[in-house]
């Protein structure tokens, strides 16, 4: 019998092999929901994060158009520049039906689409 420290070590050899094979599958299932959902979460904040950028753009650009501007998203010849590269959520700006859209940026298969204007389209400005 072998003392160490005053504590005795007799019948004391760890886990079994059943123990850390039941640890390691209860780890397995935890993980294997758990992935997913935050998967799911990622993405849900990316289409969130693009539908606040649509929304904060609806005022200004509405005010672009109704100023005379020209509706042609993807022109660059000083009309309204829509966010872009890092400091976007969205990509593929559009406008059209008076609806403002874009894809989320880590979920490219979701097109997010806001109302341009709310409520009655004839008085815009008032």
């Amino acid at each position: 019998m072998k003392r160490s420290m005053g504590i005795n070590m007799k019948g004391q050899g760890g886990f079994t092999l059943i123990e850390l094979l039941i640890v390691v599958a209860i780890i397995g299932i935890l993980a294997a929901v758990a992935i997913p959902r935050y998967q799911d979460y990622v993405q849900q904040s990316a289409i969130n994060a693009c539908e606040a950028e649509l929304s904060a753009l609806r005022t200004p650009y509405s005010l672009y158009l109704a100023n005379g501007g020209d509706s042609d998203t993807t022109s660059t010849d000083g009309d309204f520049i829509f966010p872009s590269g890092d400091n976007s959520a969205c990509t593929g700006h559009a406008y059209a039906n008076d609806q403002l859209t874009a894809s989320a940026k880590d979920n490219a298969t979701t097109t997010v689409s806001v109302a341009l204007y709310q409520g009655d389209t004839n008085n815009i400005l008032n």
